[in-house]
Order: structure tokens, then C-alpha cells, then sequence
């Protein structure tokens, strides 16, 4: 999936990217995923950004993933390559802490309790 994602979205850039993390699920991207115990988790924040990349990095980091840049295999990124070095390869934007302005409360104070740091 992550490469599928990328050619999408070197195909058909995005423009804007809007995270929704009012309400999730911890560990689980829903009830089709066996073995991991599925519990609500309730962030409440939103983020949104121009750059879809640096938007997904900043959603990383807040549910407690700070290496955004770990390698296949590695949490939160399991069994399939690291969609975010992917995307940030073909040019579609940046995974570079530093490079990301954040407006808003700062990652800190938002960082979902519920993921591990």
C-alpha cells in the first residue's frame, strides 16, 4: 500500500492535506486487524497543511512516533515500507523536523497519551 499511495500521489498531488484526530482507534486501523486490542482514543486535534508529507509527519509525531524516518518493519510502520521517506523521495514534500512550521499548540502538548512515546 504505501507504494500505491505514493504513485497516487505523484500522479495526482495533494494540495491539502487535513488529518482528523478527534477520534481514532489506538494500535489498530480498525476491526479487521486480529491480535491487537482495539481501544478509542480520543486525541482532539486536527492538523492540516500544504505540504501532505510534513502534514503526515506532524500526525506521526503527535501519536507518539518521533522517528518518522524508521525503516520497514519498524513501529508504526510494520510489515510494509516507510510511506513517508517514500513520498518525501519522489518529491512530494519534506520529513524534516526542522523544516516543518507548526502553528498551533506545539506537538508537545497535543502528543496522544494512549500511543507509546
Amino acid at each position: 500500500m504505501p507504494r500505491i499511495i505514493t504513485d497516487v500521489c505523484t500522479a495526482r498531488p495533494i494540495h491539502l492535506g487535513v488529518i482528523d484526530g478527534i477520534t481514532t482507534l489506538n494500535w489498530s486501523e480498525g476491526p479487521w486487524v486480529k491480535g491487537k486490542e482495539q481501544k478509542i482514543a480520543r486525541p482532539g486535534v486536527l492538523i492540516c497543511g500544504f505540504d501532505p508529507v510534513a502534514t503526515d509527519v506532524v500526525g506521526t509525531r503527535v501519536m507518539g512516533f518521533e522517528n518518522v524516518r524508521a525503516p520497514r518493519g519498524t513501529v508504526p510502520f510494520g510489515p510494509g515500507d516507510n510511506h513517508l521517506v517514500m513520498a518525501e523521495r519522489a518529491g512530494l514534500g519534506t520529513c524534516e523536523a526542522s523544516r516543518i512550521d507548526v502553528v498551533g499548540e506545539p506537538i508537545a502538548k497535543v502528543r496522544s497519551r494512549e500511543f507509546p512515546a
